[in-house]
This record gives C-alpha cells, sequence and structure tokens, in this order.
C-alpha cells in the first residue's frame, strides 16, 4: 500500500472512531483564530475601542451601529463580487491590517473630536476590515472538515475569552494598545499559514453561478440566522448601555463565555450531542430567559440573565459557523462567498437588535411602555420563528451529497502535505465511484447491525438521506402515524435523537471496499 492510500486508510479508521486529527497547523490557526474573536468580543461588546465616548452614552450605540452596518455592506460587497475578492487574496491581509486598526489611529489624535464625522469614518474602516479578517478565516475554515470544524471555533472562542480576560485585568493605559495588537496577531498567523500550508496555495476558484447552482439552502436558515442575530444584537444594547455600572459585570461575562466554550469543546470531540435541532430549538428558551427578566428584574438579575441569554446565543452563532462550513464542504462552495452571506444576515441581525434596543433603552417614543413593547414584540416574532422555522435541520443533506462529502474529506485530511488536491487523488482508487451505492450498502449494514426490520431498512436509507416523515409516508404509502412510529423505533434501536445523528452514525459505517 502506497503512502496515499495508507494515510487515507488511518484517516477513515479515525473518522468511525469519533476521532479529531489535530496537528501544527490547526493549532496555530485555532491561535491566530483566538484572537480574532477577542477582537470581535472588545469591539462589538464593550465601549473600550472607543475611548473617547462615556460608557453608556447615546453615541457608543452609534458607533457599534456604524460598525456593524460597514460590516454588511463590506460582506454583501464580498459575496456579490467574490470573484474579484479572491483574485486579490494575496493583498488582502494587509487591505485588513490598515483598516481594522483605522478607529484606534483615529482615538490617538487629540485633535478628533468625540463627535467628528472622522471618528464616523474610522468606525466604518475598521468594519470592513472586521470583514476581511471574517471572509480569509472562513477559507481556512473551509480547508477542515467538519469534525474539525466545530473544535476550531469553540476552541478559537475559548482561548479568545483567556485573551479578553487578560485584557481587563491589564493596567487601562495600555488596553487600547492590545486592541490595536489583537488583530495583527491575527493576521500574522494567517499570513503564516497562508504561507506555509498547503491546501492554500490550492483552493480553485469557484466562480458565482457555480457556487449558487450548488446551494441547497432554503430561507429558512437566512430567517433562523437574522432572527437570532436580533436577540444577540438586542442583548448587545443593553450591556452597552447598563453593563458598565455594573460591578464585575465583564468578569462574569467572560466567566460565563469560558465555561460554556470549554463544554462546547467537549461536546464537539467526545459527547457529539447538541446539533443543530437541539441548539436551534432551545433558542426561544435563551430568548426568554434573557428578554423577559428586563421588565420586572433589578439590574442584578438583568445581568445574569442576559449573560446567560448571551452564552445561549453564542453556542448558537458556533452551530451557526459549524453549519455553514459543513454546507461548504458537503456541496463544494466557494468558501468566501458562502460565509459572506451567511454572515451578511447575522450582522444585518445585529444591526436590527441594536436599533431595538436603542428604542427600547434611550428613547421613550412609546412613553414609559417603551421598553415593554420593544421587548414584547421581540419576544413575539421569536416565539413565531421558533414554531415555524426552527424546527428542522435548516441544511439540508442529500445521499449523494453526503457520499462526496465523506470520501471528499478523507482524501483531504489536514496536515502538511496531505491536501484533497488531484495529484493526492491519482495516487488512490476513484473516490466518487459507485458512491450511491456505497451510502445504500451503509445503510444496510447499519440496519442488520442494529436488528432493523425490512421495513424500518426502508424508512433508514430514506431518513439517511434526509426525508422527512411527510416525505416517507408518500414515498413507502404508509400512514403518517405508521412513518413516525418506525421512525421513533428507529431511534431507540440505534440509540439517536435526530436525524443528523442517525446520518452520522451511518457516515461512521465501516463496509468492504
Amino acid at each position: 500500500m502506497n503512502d496515499a492510500k495508507r494515510q487515507r486508510s488511518a484517516l477513515v479508521q479515525n473518522q468511525s472512531e469519533g476521532k479529531i486529527t489535530i496537528d501544527l497547523f490547526l493549532a496555530l490557526g485555532i491561535l491566530g483564530s483566538s484572537f480574532f474573536f477577542a477582537w470581535m468580543l472588545l469591539v462589538f461588546g464593550t465601549t473600550l475601542f472607543t475611548n473617547k465616548i462615556a460608557s453608556g452614552d447615546q453615541l457608543s450605540l452609534v458607533a457599534h451601529g456604524v460598525l456593524a452596518l460597514a460590516v454588511v455592506l463590506s460582506l454583501f460587497f464580498v459575496w456579490r463580487f467574490s470573484e474579484l475578492v479572491f483574485r486579490l487574496r494575496p493583498v488582502l491581509p494587509l487591505f485588513a491590517v490598515l483598516l481594522s486598526t483605522a478607529n484606534l489611529l483615529a482615538e490617538l489624535f487629540p485633535f478628533v473630536d468625540p463627535e467628528s464625522p472622522v471618528l464616523l469614518v474610522a468606525w466604518a474602516l475598521t468594519g470592513i476590515g472586521f470583514a476581511l479578517l471574517v471572509v480569509q478565516w472562513s477559507e481556512f475554515n473551509s480547508l477542515l472538515n467538519i469534525g474539525q470544524s466545530k473544535v476550531f471555533i469553540s476552541s478559537s472562542m475559548f482561548i479568545g475569552m483567556i485573551w479578553v480576560l487578560g485584557f481587563l485585568v491589564t493596567n487601562p493605559q495600555y488596553q487600547g494598545i492590545l486592541v490595536f495588537l489583537l488583530p495583527l496577531f491575527s493576521l500574522a498567523a494567517f499570513i503564516f499559514l497562508k504561507r506555509y500550508y498547503r491546501p492554500f496555495l490550492e483552493i480553485e476558484l469557484i466562480d458565482r453561478k457555480t457556487s449558487n447552482a450548488r446551494t441547497h439552502l432554503s430561507w429558512k436558515p437566512v430567517l433562523s440566522t437574522v432572527i437570532s442575530s436580533i436577540a444577540l444584537g438586542f442583548i448587545l444594547a443593553w450591556f452597552i448601555k447598563y453593563g458598565h455600572g455594573i460591578p464585575y459585570m465583564d468578569f462574569l461575562l467572560v466567566f460565563a463565555l469560558l465555561l460554556i466554550m470549554l463544554f462546547m469543546i467537549v461536546d464537539s470531540v467526545h459527547w457529539k450531542k447538541f446539533g443543530e435541532n437541539f441548539v436551534m430549538r432551545s433558542f426561544l428558551l435563551f430568548a426568554a430567559i434573557g428578554m423577559l427578566p428586563l421588565l420586572f428584574l433589578g439590574d442584578e438579575g438583568k445581568a445574569v440573565c442576559c449573560v446567560i441569554m448571551f452564552c445561549g446565543l453564542l453556542v448558537i452563532v458556533v452551530q451557526g459557523n459549524s453549519a455553514i462550513t459543513e454546507h461548504i464542504n458537503l456541496f463544494h462552495l466557494a468558501p468566501m462567498q458562502t460565509v459572506a452571506f451567511g454572515r451578511m444576515f447575522s450582522y444585518l441581525g445585529i444591526c436590527i437588535g441594536t436599533a431595538s434596543g436603542y428604542i427600547a433603552f434611550w428613547t421613550t417614543v412609546l412613553g414609559e411602555a417603551t421598553l415593554a413593547v420593544v421587548t414584547v414584540t421581540l419576544i413575539l416574532i421569536f416565539v413565531i420563528e421558533a414554531v415555524f422555522v426552527m424546527m428542522e435541520n435548516n441544511y439540508p443533506i442529500d445521499e449523494e451529497a453526503i457520499t462526496q462529502s465523506s470520501i471528499y474529506m478523507v482524501s483531504r485530511p489536514l496536515d502538511s502535505g496531505a491536501p484533497g488536491n488531484k495529484r493526492a487523488e491519482a495516487d488512490i482508487d476513484d473516490p466518487l465511484r459507485d458512491r450511491q451505492g456505497i451510502w445504500r450498502r451503509k445503510c444496510e449494514a447499519a440496519a442488520v447491525a442494529y436488528g432493523l426490520s425490512s421495513r424500518q431498512k426502508e424508512v433508514l436509507f430514506l431518513l439517511a438521506k434526509g426525508r422527512n416523515a411527510e416525505y416517507i409516508t408518500n414515498e413507502l404509502v404508509i400512514s403518517l402515524h405508521t412513518a413516525k412510529a418506525h421512525i421513533y423505533n428507529i431511534y431507540q434501536k440505534m440509540n439517536v435523537h435526530s436525524r443528523q445523528e442517525l446520518i452520522n452514525l451511518v457516515e461512521k459505517v465501516q463496509i468492504d471496499s
């Protein structure tokens, strides 16, 4: 067996056993991305990047709004002109460095007034630099396999929280410099990876039309992203307005985020229980915990509830980013374009949520009932969305896509010299040969292993293709009650709790080549 076949065989074994391969490049990617996540939290969650504005001041919310709007417009440009941006990849890190530090440079000039338009322009330029960092790290994330992606994001956020914790205990006179250094450290790690990590050099240009044609998304994930981000923006507005006045509020939030990210790391490596369905269906709970107490609790009680909601929403962000990476790999999409499209709606939701928070916390347009009306309206929107949108996996998976992805990711492990390039693939058998037959044989092997009946085997095959109970009812000409009963019994026998868990289980089944 040659080296390529031996490497492929080893990775198949690792995936079947649920192992996550971590090497030097993934570790460096986690470190570099952690600086970015720390910068993101400090920029969007605090007013430390706007030292000329008093904490809680109305202008501080305007700064965050301008920043988020600039991110949205920049991501729209990347999505709309993804082919041009792809060709500019060699110089994007330089633009990101210059733009991401624009607000700090404006802060350092003593003659710049806090209400000067110069600051607005600086915040907007920082937003553009932030967007460039998002799409560049998305390229690295797209080179990971599905299991590594969630570990990458969770670990990056966990280490990022450690940087934020160190930032909070630093002398205030040095904090501005540290905020300035975070994006520079992140870009330094990215440039190193781009120079020495071979798969970066072999990323192919996927034109916009081809990528759009491969996308299997509906309007549901877009709406889910916007509405969950509205909740995040609303809570951020509360933190900007009142968080500075509560003792140890920043430390409470950071320690809570450290715990939740540690939990996500353990789940992504060992448990693998909390997938998209679970996270999405818990959204309403987090929203209710965070927003309803705003109407009647004191400041300390509101702070605790807002921290819980913020942590829950951040879990949704992690799962959403992992789902986007999974979708990119399943359907071989253009990474920059796909991530720009998804994150564009995320930051649009933050803009809307921040605007809602401005109305609720800074104005009395509806008199004393302003806060109550805005809060209850948002909760009603969240309830409707949770009932009608967040009830299914929003990233559909079909048989061919799963089979392509499974074999494609096996031929593209993460190490210094094993990209899924044509030369490496030439050393092994054709990975796409008989892909539908392979997936069916995996389902049949799983059915035998778990003692499923012949009818349950037919239902299993449709479930593993991503079909729902209504589709199974029509396909097998059985009642909806019977279809749901078969699904329940299959879940019980195979000890899974969702379609995604079932698909993951079938994907790990080993069959003879």
